[in-house]
């Protein structure tokens, strides 16, 4: 995983940690770029890299690849459930190993998925809800098999807030997706905030800063 640390760091001191995730093939620094343009600059930002790799795009590209499903790996739909839940495993134990070697705090922290890493947000969210006090979704992927319909009454029952973000125009992850979600979030009774925006398949600047207000409000909660 990479790791952003604040500007005027100090060991010394606690933080509040934001785990930032973009899991399907993509390189975590993408997302600590991103993180940089939020200005929390006392937060220490942790981009986990996922624990599949995508075997043809990394002999292809020459690069290591990596995703939280295992696509290209042959996994039988049965198994899917398991591999989701395994993912999510790893990313809680990333947290922990960070939490074990930086200054964070023992309070409640943030996600933040985009794409893919939207739908694992959302998994890691309501498979360890006494970890995090809050999920920022962004053009979030969804799939059947991460079974949120089952999991997703955690967010209510742990008090773990909800921001859901989307491009209208969005053609990799279509908006209906978004909406969808909304009605789940609806459905569990979660405290959320569904937030589209005019744009496609990435957060725009207004939206970014829309997120920095929340994540913010967020860890001023006790």
């Amino acid at each position: 995983y990479k790791v952003l640390l604040p500007k005027n760091y100090a060991p010394s001191k606690k933080y509040p940690a934001v785990l930032v995730f973009l899991v399907n093939g993509n390189n975590p620094e993408i997302m600590i770029n991103w993180a940089k343009s939020l200005e929390l600059d006392s937060v220490i930002f942790i981009a986990p890299e996922a624990p599949y790799v995508r075997l043809v795009e990394s002999m292809a590209m020459q690069w290591e690849r990596y995703s939280a499903s295992g696509e290209g790996l042959g996994f039988p739909d049965s198994l899917m459930p398991d591999v989701v839940d395994a993912s999510a495993a790893w990313y809680h134990d990333t947290f922990l190993d960070a939490a074990s070697r930086f200054p964070i705090d023992t309070g409640r922290h943030i996600l933040i998925g985009f794409s893919q890493g939207g739908f694992y947000s959302y998994v890691l969210g309501s498979r360890y809800p006494q970890s995090f006090k809050g999920v920022v979704s962004i053009c979030a992927s969804m799939y059947d098999y991460g079974h949120l319909d089952q999991t997703i009454s955690a967010f209510k029952l742990h008090d773990v807030g909800v921001m859901l973000t989307h491009g209208t125009n969005d053609k990799v992850v279509p908006f209906s997706v978004a909406e969808g979600i909304a009605k789940k979030l609806v459905s569990a009774g979660v405290v959320h905030l569904f937030r589209p925006f005019d744009g496609a398949h990435w957060p725009t600047k207004e939206i970014s800063k829309e997120i920095r207000t929340w994540v913010l409000a967020r860890q001023s909660q006790r």
